[in-house]
C-alpha cells in the first residue's frame, strides 16, 4: 500500500494550520466592474478551475450586483436590464483552485 504525500503545518497545541491535501484557492487578480457589462482576460484561468468573489466596491454600495460567468480565459460580468438606476460598482476577486 503507497500513501499519498501529506503536508501539515500544525500549530503549537496540535491543531493544523495549514493542510494541503485539501484544496486551496490561488487568487489571480481583481478587477473593478463599473455600472457596464464587461469582460476581462486573464491566462491563469487554463491552470485549474475558475473561482471568483463579488464584492461590494465601497462599504456603503448600494444596488445589484453582476451575475459572473467564466468560459476558457474569459470572465465576464453582467447586470439584469431593467435595473438601470439600481446597479452597485462591485470588485470581482477571481483565481483558480
Amino acid at each position: 500500500m503507497t500513501l499519498a504525500p501529506v503536508f501539515r503545518i500544525r500549530r503549537p497545541d496540535g491543531t493544523v494550520k495549514l493542510d494541503l491535501t485539501k484544496r486551496m484557492f490561488r487568487w489571480l487578480g481583481t478587477v473593478e466592474t463599473g455600472t457596464s457589462n464587461g469582460s476581462i482576460d486573464h491566462p491563469g484561468f487554463a491552470q485549474g478551475t475558475p473561482v471568483w468573489r463579488v464584492l461590494p466596491a465601497a462599504a456603503d454600495a448600494v444596488g445589484y450586483a453582476p451575475k459572473v460567468t467564466v468560459s476558457g480565459i474569459t470572465l465576464s460580468w453582467t447586470f439584469e436590464s431593467g435595473y438601470s438606476e439600481a446597479k452597485a460598482n462591485s470588485r470581482i476577486r477571481f483565481g483558480v483552485r
